[in-house]
């Protein structure tokens, strides 16, 4: 009756990885498509942080144009901050059930939707409410981009996948708002909302060509929210 020697059990033993794959067939690389796919959600993260970015660096020109003062205007800034805050958590359960791939699509229009907005805008009000509809876009972005992009690499590549994702937020902290400044200096700050708009059309049309079905993986409640607002630290932040 055959057995095996303790040697070939070692040996098969060796030849398996800690992940439990055979150390002669390393883990599978993300395709190119893969990687484009995740360059869209970097891209999509440069342009909500530019947004979100943009009228730190044309607030004379914006207050001139709508006829308000310095202080007043930042209130766009403030303003939108504060809306973040508030609406990230709730927003955030309220999509948990869509699949990630269309919300990316939605988030990206609504993207489009506010900057649209603000290149047309010719009043506080109006230019605020364009404002708003980005925050509201932004906080449901950072809370499924990274996980995302984790799902679309295996596991050897997932820090990577994240880092290119969040290189979106420092190309957009070093150039995007330099650059928007630059647009809106020249041509007008209306411009540089243009080109933002523009920008979120393509990474609409990207993401919508290249981001794979990705249905939700789970589901959160209202009732968590709250939970966590009771919590005396998260409240006093």
């Amino acid at each position: 009756m055959p057995t095996s020697s303790p040697a070939t059990g070692t040996a098969s033993g060796n030849s398996r990885t800690s992940s439990g794959l055979s150390a002669t067939h390393p883990p599978k690389d993300a395709s190119m498509r893969t990687w484009l796919a995740i360059l869209a959600l970097a891209v999509g993260c440069f342009s909500f942080v530019s947004s979100e970015m943009l009228p730190v660096g044309l607030l004379g020109p914006i207050a001139s144009g709508i006829h308000l003062s310095v202080g007043m205007t930042g209130l766009l800034v403030t303003g939108f901050a504060l809306f973040v805050a508030l609406t990230a958590g709730p927003l955030t359960v309220l999509t948990a059930r869509f699949d990630r791939k269309w919300l990316m699509v939605a988030l990206m229009a609504i993207n489009l939707a506010g900057n649209a907005l603000a290149a047309s805008a010719n009043s506080f009000a109006m230019l605020l409410l364009a404002r708003l509809i980005v925050a509201a876009g932004i906080g449901i972005f950072w809370s499924i981009a990274t996980a995302m992009a984790i799902r679309l690499v295996p596991e050897h590549q997932a820090v990577k996948a994240t880092s290119l994702v969040l290189g979106g937020l420092a190309v957009a902290s070093v150039l995007g708002v330099p650059l928007g400044t630059f647009i809106g200096q020249s041509l007008g700050w209306h411009a540089a909302f243009l080109v933002l708009a523009g920008l979120s059309l393509l990474v609409c049309l990207w993401a919508g060509a290249l981001v794979p079905s990705l249905p939700s993986q789970g589901s959160a409640s209202l009732k968590a929210i709250a939970v966590a607002y009771r919590h005396g630290p998260i409240r006093f932040i």
